[in-house]
């Protein structure tokens, strides 16, 4: 049974392409590799935006500890407090206030941030690779 299949199989002719396909599949593969790129900026972009969440989060988790760990709050909530006393040496008060800020800290945090928000920034720009019906420009 299986030679019969096979005969037919060999004897059968290709329906002959349509003169257009050549050129559909060659213009397909041509978006293809115009698209690769930005497939990659993507894809790279979007793994630094994970990492750089991840790094927000440990980052907060140190603030954290650092400003219960610091007088910082102490001080901040004198200006709620008893205001009248802040007002009245409002010099030493913001110099307590920045002696006992945690500065790095602080700083990681932001850096954390913007690193995140540039991240995603690039991503975005380079969606429309993955997601061809989004059009949108991002400065």
């Amino acid at each position: 049974m299986s030679d019969q299949w096979e005969k037919i199989i060999l004897k059968a002719k290709p329906a002959p392409a349509p003169q257009s396909l050549l050129s559909a599949v060659m213009n397909r593969i041509a978006e293809e590799k115009a698209m690769a790129p930005a497939r990659r900026k993507f894809f790279i972009f979007s793994g630094l935006s994970f990492v750089s969440a991840a790094a927000l989060i440990m980052a907060l988790i140190m603030a954290k500890g650092e400003f219960a760990q610091s007088d910082f709050p102490t001080f901040l909530s004198l200006l709620w407090s008893d205001f009248s006393v802040v007002a009245a040496s409002w010099r030493s008060y913001l110099s307590s206030l920045a002696e006992t800020l945690p500065t790095m800290s602080v700083i990681l945090v932001l850096t954390a941030i913007f690193a995140l928000a540039n991240f995603l920034r690039e991503a975005a720009k380079n969606v429309s690779a993955i997601h061809p019906h989004i059009r949108h420009k991002i400065a």
